[in-house]
């Protein structure tokens, strides 16, 4: 899936103008592509091996939330 916001009128990147959009899509892929083969080759490979969650924690990174003996959910401190 591709996404395309404009921050000036959806500053919280609710609607995906990607589909209204293709050409400003595309003018945003080619300058991508160029910046990227300017780029310098890494000195040593990716272990990366899995998306890591920015707004998660890395010993829970499913859930921001903890079950409680009640049943309940609360807020990780």
């Amino acid at each position: 899936m591709k996404w395309l916001f404009e921050p000036n009128t959806d500053p919280t990147e609710q609607k995906n103008l990607a589909s209204q959009r293709p050409g400003k899509l595309r003018e945003l892929e080619a300058l991508l592509i160029v910046h990227n083969a300017q780029q310098a080759s890494p000195l040593w490979p990716s272990f990366v091996e899995m998306a890591v969650s920015i707004d998660k924690t890395l010993e829970d990174p499913e859930s921001p939330t903890t079950s409680t003996s009640t049943g309940r959910t609360s807020a990780r401190p």
